[in-house]
């Protein structure tokens, strides 16, 4: 298996422009989700030293809504490994939902975020790259980041809007688009562009190109709440829209919004909780004991494929009534004559078996398949 560093690629890598990405074994055994440095990213001697400065920091935040760090190195390029299980992401919700939650669901969610980013704020720290991928949900409703900094390395020293970040792209601030300084403002104006899209279904400055989106979002163009989501209330909508100011002095500061958020009551974190559970149920393995005829080796004789069961139960067209049943035969148990076509066999039969075939002659039952896949909602 290939490597990175010291650490074992479970896939392939990969990669959005600026940061490469692929699940990782690391050298405790852990597996976990590295973020690379892409190599033209890597070779910005100002980025590499920022990432050396701000990644001890967000060590320092520890357990403060952020996804636990799992290794980070410098070499071959500047890199760290989270643990990002056990927890869903807000991207998830949203396409399974078909683009839009529930406007208080999706206050709830903001709420998270915005207690998770005054922590950050209060550390000297920002995101930068706040996204519906980066926004991820545990069962017990709590709201983790990840890729701190990432967003924030990139966005500082990018030479245009094409080189940062491709998913957080729809989310970042006029600043960022400018690559002026990104600030926890800049968090503020992205978590909004999220809101707005779980209240509406695309973020508010969605464009076919960069350059026809970086115009957009110069010009502050974008429908607003009151036509796009007038089912959404009012007070959210208001806050959300204030959180979309084009300059960030206009701008609520994470700590006020949420207090905005937790004042107007009604956050259904239970709902939330419930969600996230179903999600993380559904990505468990399905367990063999529920589907054994998946694979034939493994199938009982009465859910074997007919070619291997007992030829009087699997087609009794095609048996010899005056014959007893040859093939496989339980333990201990006594030779089974085969029935008469008209009758299902009287002898043995398994604990789960279901009546036998008509009078009349059937086809053989085809092979036992396994559940089909998980689809989303339409």
């Amino acid at each position: 298996m290939a490597r990175i560093g010291e650490h074992e690629l479970l896939e392939p890598m990969e990669s959005d422009g600026a940061v490469d990405s692929a699940p990782v074994r690391t050298p405790s055994g852990a597996t976990g989700e590295l973020r690379m440095l892409s190599e033209g990213v890597a070779l910005i001697e100002a980025t590499v030293a920022r990432f050396a400065e701000e990644v001890p920091k967000r060590q320092q935040l520890g357990a403060s809504g952020l996804v636990p760090l799992l290794a980070w190195g410098l070499e071959p390029r500047p890199h760290v490994v989270e643990d990002r299980s056990g927890a869903v992401p807000l991207r998830r919700l949203l396409d399974d939902a078909g683009g839009r939650l529930d406007p208080t669901l999706a206050a709830t969610v903001g709420a998270g975020v915005l207690e998770v980013l005054t922590r950050i704020d209060a550390a000297g720290l920002a995101h930068g790259g706040l996204s519906p991928d980066s926004i991820r949900l545990r069962p017990d409703g709590k709201v983790l980041l990840a890729d701190l900094a990432f967003g924030r390395l990139v966005a500082d020293h990018a030479a245009s809007v094409t080189l940062v970040l491709q998913k957080t792209v729809d989310y970042l601030s006029p600043e960022q688009a400018k690559s002026l300084e990104v600030t926890p403002a800049s968090d503020v104006f992205g978590l909004g562009a999220i809101l707005y899209e779980c209240m509406v279904g695309k973020p508010p400055f969605s464009a076919p190109t960069p350059l026809a989106r970086s115009l957009k979002l110069s010009m502050g163009n974008y429908e607003r709440l009151d036509s796009a989501a007038p089912d959404a209330p009012a007070d959210l909508r208001e806050l959300v829209t204030s959180m979309l100011a084009s300059q960030p002095s206009g701008r609520p500061r994470a700590e006020e919004a949420h207090r905005t958020l937790v004042a107007r009551g009604g956050l259904p974190i239970e709902k939330l909780r419930e969600v996230v559970r179903s999600k993380l149920a559904e990505e468990e393995p399905s367990g063999a004991p529920e589907q054994p005829a998946a694979s034939p080796a493994h199938a009982s004789p009465a859910q074997a494929s007919p070619a291997q069961a007992n030829p009087a139960q699997a087609n009794p067209g095609q048996a010899n009534p005056g014959q007893a049943a040859s093939a496989w035969q339980p333990p201990a148990a006594q030779p089974s004559p085969a029935p008469p076509p008209a009758q299902p066999a009287p002898a043995w039969q398994p604990p789960a078996a279901q009546p036998g075939p008509s009078p009349a002659p059937a086809p053989a039952p085809p092979p036992a398949q396994a559940a089909p896949a998980w689809q989303p909602p339409a």
